[in-house]
């Protein structure tokens, strides 16, 4: 390389030609250093970007000519980065990097949804909303107050009141029937075994134990959306996560605990459950440390890939996450 800046010196005052440069320029180093244009350009290019960190390291034999040339081509301080963390290799740079680009973007709390909602909300007459509020008013856009005062089947409508509807079947769609308690009778605490705030859908469930929990930690959303309802079915799932959901999850704040990943009580099972949950709910790949070394965030990506997530006996529960994330493509 240094032969190749000395000969871009020379050339033009032994030919006694000062605008001999450019592309005739490298065509002549190219025949006197019997190497090809394409070569001479490289050493050339690596020659005036390359960092004095990355020359040394260069000199020093550390870098082969395309390592040189590929760090050449990035900034100052991903240079200086690159050098310090001793990545020599084009591989080990563009891991690097790649990983460094992709972790300034993930943000582990999902942005506010904004939903339409009817401007009057009115409250629960029944007294079974934790909120106070009504959840079918406030995105039903009929005149009445109440699901009682509304003679129309529809998604919205209120479970606790529909006995007391005369036009309603007595049997929900679903897989099993309603039990609608009247507001007088019930306790203040909700029994989450039906909740009719957000009727029984037709899910596969490990358990009456995963199905109860289920339904309990959506009762923590307002208005759950598909990725809120894959994120209760996943980290519900078995006893070791269900034992651990305020850990894994901040239902208040609505982002993920990553650093749950790395607890004494993980098990192979419950770390590819929680991160089948974390991916449906963010739809991104939430990692645990990005200061850790390059190999174990590259380790880590790969925990999220379908080989490694579906190699389990859990692969049948995965894909019932997915449908519920995305029911219109998985009918």
């Amino acid at each position: 390389m240094m032969q190749v800046v000395r000969l871009q010196e020379l050339l033009p005052k032994i030919n006694k030609d000062e605008t001999l440069k450019g592309r005739v320029l490298r065509k002549e180093i190219a025949l006197s250093t019997k190497r090809s244009e394409s070569s001479i350009q490289n050493l050339m290019y690596t020659a005036k970007h390359l960092s004095k960190d990355g020359m040394q390291a260069f000199q020093e034999e550390k870098l082969t000519p395309a390592a040189a040339l590929y760090l050449a081509k990035q900034s100052e301080e991903d240079q200086k980065d690159l050098v310090q963390k001793e990545f020599f290799t084009v591989a080990a740079m563009r891991g690097y990097l790649e990983i460094k680009s992709v972790t300034q973007e993930i943000s582990f709390k999902r942005p506010e949804k904004v939903e339409k909602r009817n401007p009057n909300l009115k409250p629960c007459v029944t007294g079974m909303s934790k909120s106070g509020a009504c959840g079918s008013a406030a995105y039903c856009e009929a005149p009445y107050s109440c699901c009682k005062e509304c003679k129309k089947e529809c998604s919205l409508r209120c479970g606790w009141i529909r006995e007391e509807i005369d036009d309603i079947p007595e049997k929900h769609q679903g897989p099993e029937p309603y039990v609608a308690v009247p507001a007088e009778k019930t306790e203040s605490k909700r029994q989450v075994e039906n909740p009719s705030d957000f009727p029984e859908e037709r899910i596969r469930f490990t358990s009456s134990e995963h199905k109860k929990a289920y339904y309990d930690s959506l009762q923590k959303f307002y208005a759950p959306d598909p990725a809120d309802k894959a994120l209760c079915y996943c980290i519900n799932l078995m006893q070791s996560t269900r034992s651990h959901v305020t850990e894994i999850f901040d239902f208040e704040q609505k982002c993920l605990k990553t650093e749950c990943l790395k607890a004494g009580w993980q098990t192979s099972s419950s770390e590819k459950a929680i991160r089948m949950a974390f991916n449906l709910f963010s739809g991104e790949i939430p990692t645990v440390d990005y200061e850790d070394k390059v190999d174990n965030q590259l380790k880590e990506y790969q925990n999220y890939t379908v080989n490694e997530l579906f190699y389990s006996s859990f692969a049948p529960y995965f894909w019932q996450a997915i449908q519920i994330r995305y029911p219109e493509y998985t009918k």
